[in-house]
């Protein structure tokens, strides 16, 4: 990756604003803070993009070095082939844990009656 696309990736992340901005920014518009709303918006989408661009440089930094380290041992081999597995897991868990709990609160399921 070049530093362009770094700092594009940053720059197209942080246009698309996250959930908890738009909600934010919402929140202000319905109580007549339209310009408090457009900041707060800006604010978290630059910060975003901020974050996103400092992750790029620090794994095009690191890259020769962890490719340097790289050991032998079986433990390093086993993780780097299942760490992405295992996260992947436990975001797909985490994301199915929210669905059933919505479910739950509008009550579409009833875990009351399936386990009765």
């Amino acid at each position: 990756m070049t530093t362009w696309q770094i700092v594009r990736l940053g720059i197209i992340g942080g246009m698309l604003p996250c959930p908890t901005a738009v909600v934010l920014g919402l929140l202000m518009t319905s109580t007549g803070e339209y310009a408090l709303g457009f900041l707060v918006l800006v604010v978290f989408s630059m910060g975003l993009a901020a974050v996103l661009s400092a992750i790029g440089f620090t794994l095009v930094l690191t890259k020769g070095y962890l490719r340097s380290k790289q050991s032998e041992s079986k433990a390093f081999r086993l993780l780097e082939r299942y760490a992405p597995v295992v996260g992947a897991t436990g975001i797909t868990l985490i994301g199915f844990t929210l669905l059933l709990a919505a479910a739950m609160r509008f009550g579409w399921v009833d875990l009351n009656a399936l386990f009765a």
